[in-house]
């Protein structure tokens, strides 16, 4: 008979530690960029790329401090592009006031993932147009809540089975009190051999006894709760109707 204990803690009682590699420079945490020749205008017939990377764990906040590049519809002269793995994100020019640009405003713009792609390009010089600086842009590195991420799609359950903690640029699982980790460092089991305090065995009582008959114990202990009983009868009395064998269940 397999019995199942269960046993509910009022506290959490959770212990992580982990040692978090610092990155190899401040650089990869934050930086500038700015067109060439910024606060200067730019010059014409240019195309320059950044490419900027973070550590694996972060995500990147792109804020635009100062935008001043020739303004067009949708942007189709000259133009800063930011892109994360192919996908524009934002396609930018004229500055804050100008009615034929694409201002980026002064919130910032967040990568999906730890890296991103800055492409400036401005057409052939017009002595007859106003004379544009460029951009200033500066980055950070901001942690990624991997606990906050909705589950994904390809049914594998969510991150942690119990409980998820958010760390630098990565995540732990834990679990509650009275479970432990499994290999995979994802689901909890059950903690054997830890249990504390009283538990009571289920006593179904008696079976009710037979006027001309017994009962046999064939599995399980006596009263006890899926304990399996066989009964008969005395001769010359016939057998019982349904069936000899039946289960002590409440």
């Amino acid at each position: 008979m397999d019995l199942l204990f269960v046993h509910v803690s009022r506290f959490l009682h959770v212990l992580v530690c982990e040692c978090v590699p610092l990155p190899d420079s401040d650089s990869q945490m934050y930086g500038e960029i700015h067109s060439p020749q910024y606060p200067l205008p730019y010059p014409p017939n240019l195309q320059k790329q950044w490419e900027i990377t973070v550590p694996e764990g972060f995500q990147i906040s792109l804020t635009f401090t100062h935008l001043d590049i020739e303004g067009s519809a949708g942007c189709y002269y000259d133009s800063i592009t930011v892109l994360y793995d192919e996908k524009v994100l934002g396609k930018f020019c004229g500055n804050e006031n100008s009615a034929d640009g694409h201002h980026p405003g002064h919130q910032p713009i967040l990568s999906p993932g730890s890296r991103l792609t800055l492409i400036f390009q401005s057409d052939d010089y017009n002595p007859d147009r106003k004379q544009n600086v460029g951009f200033s842009a500066q980055y950070q590195a901001i942690d990624i809540d991997e606990c906050s991420a909705p589950e994904p799609e390809d049914g594998s359950g969510p991150l942690c089975s119990q409980i998820c903690l958010n760390t630098l640029g990565s995540y732990l699982c834990a679990c509650h009190h009275g479970y432990k980790l499994r290999s995979d460092q994802r689901t909890c089991m059950c903690k054997f051999g830890e249990w504390r305090g009283r538990f009571s065995v289920i006593d179904c009582g008696e079976p009710e006894p037979l006027l001309n008959g017994g009962v046999t114990l064939l599995s399980g202990f006596q009263n006890q709760y899926l304990s399996v009983v066989q009964y008969h009868c005395n001769e010359p009395f016939y057998s019982p109707y349904g069936g000899n064998n039946g289960k002590i269940s409440d």
